[in-house]
């Protein structure tokens, strides 16, 4: 999937976003909601290829909690933010934090 291409939830018929400004690709923070209602946060700079690796198995933490649905996902400038509020969630380690974000659809910290 080029850059400039939308993303599809895994069995590719609802588009949910975009991941591309003009002049390249951006950081992606996402969640994701396994089959065992538990959530996943991590972050990309390619959210298709990612998502295809963790409903392929490829991912050890999500291998067997499949499918992996995508339920959020934000932008950023840099990996290296993207990289920085991903640790910040995972920190949290708290359900309710990840629902209101999802709900909200953004993400309010720095």
């Amino acid at each position: 999937m080029s850059c400039d291409a939308r993303i599809r939830d895994p069995d590719q018929s609802n588009c949910i976003g975009t991941v591309c400004k003009k002049g390249g690709c951006t950081a992606v923070v996402y969640i994701l909601r396994l089959n065992n209602g538990q959530y996943y946060i991590g972050s990309t700079s390619n959210m298709h290829r990612r998502l295809t690796e963790h409903n392929s198995g490829k991912t050890k933490s999500t291998r067997y909690k499949l499918p992996a649905v995508l339920v959020f996902m934000q932008t950023f400038s840099t990996n290296v933010k993207a990289r920085q509020i991903e640790a910040k969630l995972k920190k949290f380690k708290s359900r309710t934090v990840l629902e209101t974000i999802i709900r909200d659809g953004l993400i309010k910290i720095d």
